[in-house]
């Protein structure tokens, strides 16, 4: 049962001379099956959040758990591990544009032929996007390659998903096709403007202000 916790959680940059908070003192809890939406402004720290969740980037203070352990100190190898829990879509798209979206997909799926076209169907099917992985990502809009994105991140059933701006390349009627399809028993936290979040059922949004939550 995934549970992640953040408490007392910040991060630095420094500026010239200056200590400038992107995220400061963040205190959250979130559970297992629960919709977590962060909006906020751009440069408000959304991205800076969820890169310190996924364990890309370390807090400066503050401590970052996964159920009871905490991720803070892990060293490389552990570090390494812990990411396995996730899918992640990053704000800046990451697809390989000189191969075709099965090519895509398949970076993550390390297994038998078979079984791995299957998972790649199905996460395709997840997201809306059956009979595109012969396509490459030129060929397809901002919108269908985010979503591509996001069949990469939950072709292998991560316990945690999290999404960064994902949602505010799809209208409502796709945003509400493709959290229907992928509710499950994960946690899920995204990223995304706080008007998107118009029209959508279930999630708890937390405002992003300043680094901190308000």
């Amino acid at each position: 049962m995934p549970e992640i916790r953040l408490e007392e959680v910040s991060k630095y940059y420094k500026q010239e001379n200056r200590r400038i908070a992107v995220v400061e003192d963040i205190n959250l809890v979130i559970r297992q099956g629960e919709f977590v939406f962060v909006t906020g402004s751009s440069g408000a720290g959304k991205s800076t959040l969820l890169q310190l969740i996924h364990g890309q980037l370390r807090p400066d203070h503050g401590s970052i758990y996964l159920n009871d352990t905490d991720t803070t100190h892990f060293r490389r190898w552990g570090r390494e591990r812990y990411r396995r829990q996730f899918g992640y879509v990053p704000q800046i798209p990451q697809l390989m544009r000189q191969k075709t979206i099965r090519k895509n997909l398949e970076t993550v799926v390390m297994i038998g032929r078979r079984r791995r076209e299957g998972m790649i169907q199905k996460a395709l099917g997840m997201v809306g996007l059956h009979g595109v992985e012969d396509r490459y990502p030129v060929e397809l809009s901002l919108g269908e390659c985010r979503r591509v994105e996001l069949a990469r991140a939950i072709i292998l059933s991560p316990p945690v998903l999290l999404l960064d701006d994902v949602l505010s390349e799809l209208d409502h009627r796709r945003q509400a096709f493709v959290l229907n399809r992928i509710q499950g028993g994960q946690v899920f936290i995204s990223c995304c403007e706080e008007e998107k979040l118009e029209g959508l059922e279930g999630g708890t949004a937390f405002h992003v202000q300043g680094g901190r939550l308000v």
